[in-house]
């Protein structure tokens, strides 16, 4: 059997529904990369955990999502593709599998698979688990790190998502399935994170409606992907290199990704 090749997600807070989530994953893989953004997970925490290779970086402060799902990509650039997911979830079975299939069924193409998970078919993003392959980055970008620290990052890839569908030079596969999402799960229940959510909520909102939205016309990709610099329209966009360019120690060293264990665990 085929391994997943990198499992990635951020954690700031709650390694106790970390644990839970990756008891319910129930593949192989290569490699799991955790981003621990809050400074919470130990290694004896993930070390049960069906990999061959566990690393957690500790960046030392939070990095947000769309940084993290960035920071998980660019430090495993050799991979065939990414499986990203959140600790939030309790992932029936199965379902690992049928992303794989998918994947591998799409090598060499720009692709994403999402889950889109039984509480959640109304919402449409569908970000909780989902998987891209390195000609879906070159193609569509990277996330945008300007959105911080949560919220409106998955909304930004699916217009260029959209977009890319209609010319056809991209393609995706929505999976249902059983799998419980809790959402919102980093900031529910606590005070200060909460009044901190709705205050970057209005920021990230208005920045994502003026990057690809002008009150009547959906824009264009504002960018071109592979260009050296864009500015349109004074939207902030922050190039960035093709997945082809990067090197992962390159990104090591600039993001003074901070080992806390990396290796084989028995």
């Amino acid at each position: 059997m085929s391994r997943v090749p990198v499992y990635g997600f951020p954690i700031l807070n709650k390694p106790d529904m970390m644990k839970r989530m990756l008891d319910t994953f129930d593949y192989d893989v290569q490699r799991l990369y955790i981003v621990d953004n809050g400074g919470v997970v130990k290694p004896d925490d993930v070390k049960h955990f069906r990999a061959n290779n566990i690393h957690i970086a500790d960046p030392g402060y939070n990095m947000g999502v769309a940084s993290s799902w960035n920071f998980i990509i660019r430090a495993n650039t050799d991979a065939e593709w990414w499986l990203i997911g959140c600790v939030d979830m309790d992932i029936q079975p199965g379902v690992i599998a049928k992303v794989v299939e998918d994947m591998e069924l799409h090598a060499g193409t720009p692709h994403m698979v999402r889950v889109v998970m039984g509480n959640e078919a109304s919402w449409g993003n569908h970000f909780g688990l989902f998987a891209l392959n390195p000609e879906c980055i070159d193609s569509l970008g990277w996330f945008d790190d300007n959105i911080y620290p949560i919220y409106f990052e998955d909304n930004d890839y699916m217009e260029r998502m959209k977009r890319a569908r209609d010319n056809g030079t991209f393609t995706d596969t929505l999976l249902s399935s059983d799998t419980v999402h809790s959402g919102n799960a980093s900031w529910t229940g606590e005070a200060e994170l909460a009044v901190g959510n709705k205050r970057s909520w209005g920021i990230n909102g208005p920045y994502y409606e003026s990057k690809w939205h002008d009150g009547e016309r959906h824009r264009e990709l504002p960018f071109d992907i592979a260009g050296e610099a864009a500015s349109i329209d004074g939207i902030r966009y922050i190039p960035s290199p093709l997945i082809s360019t990067i090197r992962q120690q390159d990104w090591h060293v600039a993001r003074k990704d901070n080992v806390k264990n990396d290796g084989h665990f028995s």
